[in-house]
């Protein structure tokens, strides 16, 4: 090393010293016109990719650990019919996950086995297996989220505010256990799955529950990594993205107790969901709507009937400098006051219209960024919009006025 570093100085003072005028100073500076042709070259704005911290084994099987941290403040204040309760506010984890991923004997075999930590105890999040058939074909088998809301689909890590909308936390297919086949070209991608039912990934009680998840998405501008995330890097070229979906599922896991009977992913409810999105970005902007409609007919042994619902959002993104993104959304989603939560609490609010905006810094693309935003809600919010992780709450009855203002560091590895 030592000698390295005498043959490297050497070699600095073997060089030739910096241009000078015949003066014996510096030669001037570039002028002002060679100063924005060279600008005028410059390519377009690149995140920097992440660390990728990888381990190599025999026989071309990798192993790589990925995870992210998300911690958030959030703010909110409503109209209560308790002063004290006006104000409610505090830190918490959005997420935190912990990853493996890689492959198996070459590339054709993947896996990936992921956990979040809650508390300081891990819960099972994906846990899947896929092989890659053909250059088109391939089977994914286990724990992961069936191919329904894109906005659901797309990471958490990815998002361009602190947290998905409130439509997506009413009609989100969440994970499930699944065999999943899949189809894609350069321009078309069509996935089926067959499941035991949304929502119920760790829950491995047997009975009569099925279900089936179908998507197909078009391409005809961009590529798939484009339309994985919401950030339209500047400099990107145009993608279009259009996607529609369906979902149906029937039945109940064996054993359900009493306080199950209210779920709607349990009791014997047969649901029928569909969606149709849109995904463009060009030119610095990224553009996204989607529509979401769900009809539920309701066993009798919970009250019969049917019930349906019905969500819609847009929303757009645009950096102002390569690192800066400023960002809105406007929803509005509806249900017929009897379904509630998933967990079964009645709404006396089935009606909902919210407008969110924000803006997000990346110090490091998606790997490292600050967002901040806040929610406006311009009706009262019942229980079935109310979200601890959103960060809205349910408004006491004939209030409104509520506001929630959030702030979410996250770092991806």
């Amino acid at each position: 090393m030592a000698l390295a570093l005498v043959q490297n100085a050497q070699s600095q003072t073997d060089q030739e010293p910096p241009a000078t005028s015949d003066l014996g100073v510096l030669a001037p500076a570039p002028s002002f016109e060679a100063l924005l042709q060279d600008a005028a070259t410059r390519q377009a704005y690149r995140p920097p990719s992440g660390p990728n911290f990888r381990i190599n084994g025999q026989n071309e099987s990798t192993l790589r650990f990925t995870g992210y941290v998300q911690t958030r403040y959030i703010f909110n204040a409503r109209d209560t019919d308790v002063p004290d309760n006006d104000i409610t506010q505090g830190f918490g984890f959005g997420e935190l996950r912990l990853a493996a991923t890689g492959n198996l004997m070459g590339d054709r075999l993947t896996y990936n086995a992921q956990m979040a930590l809650e508390s300081g105890v891990g819960r099972l999040t994906d846990a899947w297996v896929r092989y890659q058939i053909d250059e088109q074909w391939a089977i994914q088998m286990g724990s992961f989220k069936p191919a329904f809301l894109w906005e659901e689909n797309s990471s958490a890590t990815r998002q361009p505010l602190v947290e998905r909308s409130l439509v997506d936390s009413y009609f989100r297919q969440s994970r499930a256990k699944q065999i999943e086949a899949q189809y894609r070209t350069d321009h078309f991608e069509a996935r089926l799955g067959f499941s035991d039912g949304w929502r119920r990934n760790l829950d491995s009680r047997l009975g009569t529950t099925w279900g089936l998840t179908g998507r197909v998405s078009w391409l005809p501008l961009g590529t798939w990594s484009q339309h994985s995330d919401f950030q339209a890097w500047r400099g990107e070229e145009p993608m279009v993205a259009l996607g529609l979906a369906a979902h149906v599922q029937d039945g109940m896991p064996l054993g359900i107790s009493a306080s199950e009977m209210r779920n709607r992913f349990l009791n014997d409810t047969m649901i029928v969901s569909w969606t149709a999105d849109a995904h463009a970005e060009f030119d610095g902007w990224t553009l996204y709507g989607a529509f979401v409609g769900e009809h539920d007919r309701v066993p009798g042994t919970v009250g019969g009937g049917t019930r349906d619902a019905y969500g819609a959002l847009f929303q757009a993104g645009y950096f102002i400098t390569d690192q800066t993104q400023l960002n809105g959304r406007f929803e509005w989603g509806t249900t017929d006051g009897d379904l509630g939560r998933p967990m079964g609490i009645e709404s006396a609010e089935d009606e909902f219209v919210a407008i969110t905006a924000g803006v997000a810094h990346y110090f490091y693309g998606n790997n490292a960024k600050i967002v901040a935003d806040v929610i406006v809600p311009l009706d009262e919010v019942g229980d079935v919009w109310s979200s601890t992780s959103r960060g809205t709450a349910t408004d006491d009855a004939g209030a409104d006025g509520q506001a929630v203002f959030r702030v979410q560091f996250q770092f991806a590895f």
